[in-house]
């Protein structure tokens, strides 16, 4: 994410963006950059335009890839500016040789998801269409981008609620991920009831009471004459004549929702006779009983809560009003009356709600779900759907918050059980970031707290009517921005910034935003950490922080420091620098620039260190740091480096001499570590990530029966060899790890996978990764960690899954694609601080050196050792010429 300061600017917003993605686009580090846009919209009534793009490799979509780019829209003396203030990104990089081929067709990948026992049901399925995976928006770690047959598998039975987008490697044919479409208001304990008035459910207590229509069409009987009414109920249909006409209304025809009643199919179908030039009533539900209320909440607060969103973000209207991956306009499709009971959700392409009743095996009786909160809320995932997002957590906290501003409460689905039990309460769940559940509606209750308190916060600055309205625009520009959740966090310190961004009125968050106080602490109330701003100076790093810099190169930097509340103090700029985090801060000072600019140059850092730098300023109201907690910490850092060394082993042609080493006590009696291609499962691959072979748990003999060689009862354990990193400074272990211990409903998401490492071939073991319990799932994801080497030059690692949670469940694992990787260090030469007292070029760096090649002593006791070449020989004349050649600004000889 790049934000905080104006980046680039155009004579339109369109060219300032276009010009942010040629000048820093790069910086995503992605490889060849193809980002298409997707829309286009005003934010915040145009002082703000918002570009969302969506991410292409090979020509071909990237699934849930995610591009933003936020223009801030200006008028300076007189002319209009246009800079953009915020860019972020989700992107796929392009694997290392490439993508596989594609061997697999559409037809083959849809074969394969259909002969999955679980998805029998679906009895419609699309078109296959070829597009790029890289994981999901609740994904721990996203993983290795792949081709992928993209396709959509459901029931047409909608009371077994089953619609799964598919995901099949187009080269392999391994289902790679089925994500359901599927999204619940589940609540946990009774549920009845569904309400008319009060934001409450069809109870007794809450009889229905004649309520205004908005935005359903009514039609002249035997003509095509149709007008839709106001938001008020209103129409007028031009005519003429006085002869009585028949009026015909019905819910399945409104401009926004279609109503559909799934049990008894009788839609409210209403035909009226009126007198033109009398003033007509037209009561679609006189006698007002469980399916036509239902079907009256439904349509009203369906349209209720489009208008919501669309009436605060106009240019994402058009979009709003579609459906899957259309560009169409469609109405939304409402079924209510569903066979079931306790429940409500939406598919993606409709909204649904249950009928009351109480379901098998419970006693808990729920009213019936097309309560006012709860429509709102499946809609807001449709809102969710049509941004781009990802669901998950991030999608049932973003809902709830759509219904908390839609009616200004902060209770979700009052009366939804006969004991007018609610579905939730974020304000008083208090629910803190990050996240230690794994259920989605409570990890999205951050979010609807979040949301909630600001809303409170705004309400108490500004008074209820003006503070509701700036709460509820607020919440809608920073959803058209937004990039959703991180895993089970619905909201996160990236949240924070895209709020701030969208109420900054400067371009530059860090001097503060008009309601900075109000929404800071609103995400600190959660446990988001908020960046600190200080209006003195307004600080921009104007040389780009590299991503890494050779050893032996000094680094330049520039900085602009502009006038806020106080002004720079003459002569006082200067520039703190060290290599590496834990030792002193040098301080030099700037060269002044034109234009408020500063310049100055860190010498060399030690490869394998960071170089650490930031900024000081003197100002009539005291010092003035940069960066100081604004901009992601109070130093910039780059890495010092001069490129990697790696060793591979691929496990495709051999085991890799890996052994499995089952414990004497507590092994498993099935699903132990096995070398060769896997049999596909639901839980288990079909290949390795690399080709057919890798090390997994079990090989069964029949790929429908998940449980077959799974492992039970035990620890199965996989050591690698013992591998040698002479030369390898800091060595780095990776691997592409599959674990899953939720593949079915008995005791999911208890079991894990332990990897440690060894430096002493075995002798003792260390822990380097946990796997799970939370956040498995079928699909390769590259996993590792940095062993603590202590002098070794040997490494081995052990692989441990085990199924010892309470019960059986299912648990599968494999590992393919094993690396040791360290940063390569060339020589070079040490930097020209030879005395390193931070002052430089300097004659005392030229004194201390000659003083210590005659064997004397350094003055500061802190001299680099008289090998100034770092060639291993020392000394020689080599290292004067070195030196000097460094000192005169040359290139280490």
């Amino acid at each position: 994410m790049f934000y905080g300061v104006p980046m680039t600017s155009g004579a339109t917003a369109d060219q300032a963006a276009d010009a942010w993605l040629a000048t820093y686009g790069q910086q995503y580090q992605v490889g060849d950059l193809d980002l298409r846009l997707r829309r286009t919209n005003s934010v915040a009534m145009g002082r703000f335009t918002v570009f969302a793009y969506d991410q292409y490799l090979d020509n071909l979509p990237v699934e849930l890839s995610q591009g933003r780019v936020l223009v801030k829209n200006m008028q300076i003396d007189g002319a209009m500016t246009h800079e953009v203030v915020l860019s972020s990104a989700r992107l796929a990089k392009t694997p290392v040789g490439g993508f596989a081929p594609v061997t697999v067709t559409g037809d083959e990948a849809l074969a394969t998801a259909r002969k999955i026992a679980r998805f029998a049901t679906m009895d419609e399925w699309s078109q296959p269409e070829l597009v790029v995976f890289f994981g999901e928006g609740d994904f721990d770690q996203w993983i290795e981008p792949v081709k992928a047959w993209k396709f959509v598998g459901a029931a047409s039975d909608k009371a077994a609620m089953q619609r799964f987008t598919f995901f099949v490697d187009a080269s392999t044919g391994e289902l790679i991920h089925a994500r359901s479409e599927i999204l619940h208001a589940d609540i946990i304990g009774q549920v009845r009831g569904n309400a008319s008035p009060n934001n409450t459910a069809d109870i007794p207590s809450n009889p229905p009471v004649l309520t205004n229509i908005p935005e359903i069409r009514v039609t002249v009987e035997n003509t095509t004459t149709t007008v839709t009414t106001d938001r008020n109920g209103n129409f007028t249909i031009p005519w003429s004549g006085t002869t009585p006409v028949n009026l015909v209304v019905t819910t399945t025809n409104g401009q926004r929702a279609a109503i559909l009643d799934s049990v008894n199919n009788t839609e409210i179908f209403v035909t009226q006779s009126v007198t033109p030039g009398v003033s007509a009533l037209i009561n679609i539900n006189a006698a007002p009983v469980e399916n036509t209320t239902a079907q009256v909440n439904a349509f009203i607060h369906t349209t209720l809560t489009r208008n919501f969103f669309a009436d605060r973000a106009p240019s994402f209207a058009a979009t709003l009003d579609t459906l899957g991956g259309s560009t169409t306009p469609a109405r939304m499709p409402v079924n209510v009356m569903i066979n079931d009971f306790c429940n409500a959700f939406y598919d993606g392409n409709s909204t649904n709600f249950f009928r009351a009743g109480t379901p098998a095996g419970s006693t808990t009786q729920c009213n019936n779900s097309a309560i006012a909160s709860v429509v709102a809320h499946e809609y807001g995932h449709h809102i969710v759907n049509r941004l781009g997002l990802a669901q998950g957590a991030f999608g049932e906290g973003f809902s709830d918050s759509i219904a908390l501003l839609v009616y200004n409460d902060a209770i979700m689905g009052r009366g939804f059980t006969a004991t007018n039990g609610l579905v939730r309460d974020p304000d008083t769940a208090n629910r803190q970031y990050p996240c230690t559940s794994t259920a989605i509606h409570t990890c999205g209750l951050i979010l609807g707290g979040v949301t909630w308190d600001i809303r409170t916060g705004f309400i108490n600055t500004y008074g209820s009517t003006q503070g509701l309205e700036l709460a509820r625009q607020t919440h809608v520009d920073w959803a058209v921005v937004t990039n959703g959740g991180q895993g089970l966090n619905s909201m996160h310190p990236d949240s924070a910034i895209e709020y701030l961004t969208i109420d900054d009125d400067d371009g530059r968050i860090c001097n503060g935003t008009p309601n900075y106080s109000i929404i800071r602490q609103g995400f600190i109330n959660h446990g988001i950490t908020v960046p600190p701003f200080d209006t003195r100076l307004n600080a921009t790093l104007i040389s780009a922080n590299p991503s890494s810099v050779p050893s032996g190169q000094p680094l330049t930097v520039v900085v602009e420091a502009l006038p806020g509340t106080s002004s720079v103090t003459a002569g006082s700029a200067q520039l703190l620098y060290r290599n590496g985090a834990s030792n002193q801060f040098f301080a030099v000072t700037m060269e002044a620039l034109s234009g408020n600019r500063y310049q100055g140059t860190i010498p060399a850092g030690l490869c394998g260190q960071s170089l650490e730098y930031r900024f000081s300023f003197g100002t009539a109201a005291g010092t003035f740091t940069f960066p100081f907690g604004c901009l992601n910490g109070t130093s910039f850092s780059v890495p010092v480096n001069d490129g990697t060394i790696e060793q591979v082993v691929g496990l495709q042609d051999n085991d890799g001499g890996w052994l499995r080493t089952d414990p004497a006590v507590g092994a498993a009696t099935a699903g132990n570590w096995t070398w060769g291609d896997p049999l596909a499962t639901a839980a288990q691959p079909s290949t390795g990530f690399d080709g057919n072979n890798c090390w997994f748990t079990g090989q069964g003999t029949n790929g429908s029966n998940t449980g077959e060689a799974d492992i039970d009862n035990g620890r199965t354990i996989l050591t690698t060899a013992n591998y040698s990193v002479v030369g390898y400074d800091t060595p780095v272990v990776s691997y592409q790890r599959w674990f899953i211990n939720n593949a079915s409903a008995s005791n999911p998401n208890e079991d894990v996978m332990t990897i440690e490492y060894s430096t002493n071939n075995g002798g003792t073991w260390q822990v380097g990764e946990i796997v799970g319990p939370t956040g498995t799932g079928t699909g390769w994801r590259l996993g590792g960690f940095t062993p603590n080497m202590n002098g070794s030059t040997t490494l081995r690692v052990r692989f441990t899954a085990a199924d010892e949670g309470v019960g059986g469940s299912l648990v599968e694992g494999a590992i393919d694609n094993f690396r040791i990787s360290s940063v390569q260090c060339n020589p070079g030469c040490a930097d020209i601080d030879y005395n390193n007292n931070g002052v430089f070029p300097e004659d005392q760096d030229v004194i201390d050196f000659f003083t210590v090649l005659a064997g004397g002593t350094c003055v500061t006791a802190n001299c680099d050792p008289i090998d100034f070449n770092r060639n291993g020989v020392f000394p020689e004349d080599q290292d004067v010429v070195a030196f000097f050649n460094v000192l005169a600004g040359g290139n280490c000889q």
